[in-house]
Parts: structure tokens; C-alpha cells; sequence
């Protein structure tokens, strides 16, 4: 299990096995075609479903009680450089 922590403070674990999983590699891929409705599959994939809930309110307004989609990508995105650092160390 590796563990990191975002710029904003969400802290999460991933397990290692997650870099050769074949579903991921898809869900990216459908990610890369267009087909955003495969992020929520993903991010499970990547993280579980209890970090995935985290995650969600970690990117909750506090305002509005609506979880920020931008806010997501850009935590998902700082937790794929830091596991493809991760790979490279």
C-alpha cells in the first residue's frame, strides 16, 4: 500500500496492485474518448469506495453541499503523478 497526501490535504492509499489493472487502463481510456461517466468507475478502481467517498467531501462545498467535478479531476490527477512517481522511484 502506498499512501500520499494531495496539495489540498486529501490523504488516500493505493494499492500497488492498482498499477497493473487492466480495468483502470480501460476506464482511463474511456476517460481519454470522451465517456465521463467512467470517472466514478475509476476513481473506485482506484481508490475504493470508501476513499471514493472521501474524496467526494473532501471536494463538498461547504456552501452548496455540491461536489465540485473539477475539484475531482484535479485531485485524481494529483494522485496519478504521484503514483507514476511512485513507479519511477
Amino acid at each position: 500500500m502506498t499512501e500520499g497526501k494531495t496539495k489540498s490535504g486529501f490523504a488516500f492509499k493505493i494499492d500497488e496492485d492498482v498499477r497493473d489493472d487492466m480495468e483502470l487502463l480501460e476506464g482511463f481510456i474511456d476517460l481519454d474518448d470522451g465517456d465521463m461517466k467512467a470517472l466514478p468507475k475509476c476513481i473506485i478502481a482506484l481508490l475504493g469506495k470508501e476513499q471514493k467517498i472521501a474524496l467526494y467531501n473532501h471536494c463538498r462545498s461547504e456552501k452548496t453541499g455540491r461536489v465540485s467535478a473539477s475539484k475531482v479531476m484535479k485531485e485524481v490527477k494529483e494522485i496519478l503523478d504521484f503514483a507514476s512517481e511512485e513507479v519511477k522511484n
